[in-house]
């Protein structure tokens, strides 16, 4: 049930064209960090379904952003948390947010082409 919306968010970035990897819930962050880096990933979404996972998630983009390879790899979240309180997402470190998974690759268009 947990994995849900990252199905859709894969769905949705996949039908834009997009090469996705969904590695799942509760990996550890040295995992997801090291697995971005091998599958060479130019976006790494993250989302947190509950206030109390927000926290994680803000550890998480800090792992991403000391890891040197990763340094300049946008982060994307997304999530209910991300819904009630306005950026709550740049609050944590990340580089965009989006409220659906259509949203979702509008923002991380943007995201790239930026980058």
């Amino acid at each position: 049930m947990h994995d849900v919306g990252a199905r859709m968010l894969e769905q949705s970035f996949e039908s834009a064209g997009y090469q996705t990897v969904l590695l799942g819930a509760n990996t550890p962050a040295i995992d997801l960090a090291r697995d971005a880096i091998d599958f060479e990933a130019h976006l790494i979404a993250v989302s947190a379904h509950l206030p109390e996972h927000v926290r994680a998630v803000e550890e998480l983009i800090g792992v991403f952003k000391s890891t040197p390879e990763l340094a300049d790899r946008p982060v994307l979240v997304g999530g209910p948390p991300f819904q009630r309180v306005p950026d709550l997402w740049s609050q944590i470190g990340a580089d965009g947010y989006a409220a659906s998974p259509g949203e979702a690759v509008t923002v991380a268009n943007q995201l790239l082409e930026s980058a």
